[in-house]
């Protein structure tokens, strides 16, 4: 039987968070802000994790990562829409396409990494609220996502980044227990 990481509140390992160093996950850090006040939730950098799970000693993340990211620059991130689970880490999320880039990026993460997944429910999101609420609250959430993101101006299906750098967390515990260990770009 296999154990879902991402449906406690504590997680385990290393993960592979790719983001931008041009801060275009800003407005996602202020509707995190608000939402996580509003429904009493952890506050997290915004991020779209590459791997999550890892097991190695970080010498050994840095190492491979490194060889992984040898000679790319940047991945197009093109959003789609809010959605929800109810799975404690990804309880509210901006949906990312799975474009073939950032896909092989996450293929070389899981081979590098001799992760078990098979890469079919590879699903690139940027998290915007960890924790569990009734069904009802997550609507009214999801509502008040989208009007955050209306005032600031962000048309979430048209919203299209570029992420060139991925940060390694150590990712054991609960999320107040998370600690950035390397960046690179």
């Amino acid at each position: 039987m296999s154990i879902d990481i991402y449906a406690s509140p504590s997680f385990v390992g290393y993960s592979l968070w790719l983001v931008s160093s041009e801060n275009a996950f800003q407005p996602f850090q202020r509707v995190m802000a608000e939402i996580s006040e509003k429904y009493n939730g952890p506050v997290f950098s915004p991020h779209c994790t590459l791997a999550a799970g890892l097991n190695h000693d970080l010498e050994t993340v840095i190492s491979k990562l490194k060889v992984i990211l040898s000679g790319k620059s940047t991945v197009r991130l093109k959003f789609e829409r809010i959605e929800s689970s109810e799975l404690y880490f990804k309880s509210a999320y901006a949906l990312i396409d799975v474009s073939k880039p950032l896909l092989d990026l996450h293929k070389e993460c899981v081979s590098a990494f001799e992760l078990t997944d098979d890469c079919k429910s590879f699903m690139p999101h940027v998290s915007l609220f960890y924790g569990k609420v009734d069904s009802e609250t997550k609507g009214e959430m999801i509502t008040k996502i989208g009007e955050i993101l209306s005032k600031l101006d962000i048309d979430l299906a048209n919203f299209v980044c570029e992420a060139d750098t991925v940060e390694i967390w150590d990712t054991n515990g609960t999320v107040d227990q998370w600690s950035l260990k390397a960046t690179i770009s």
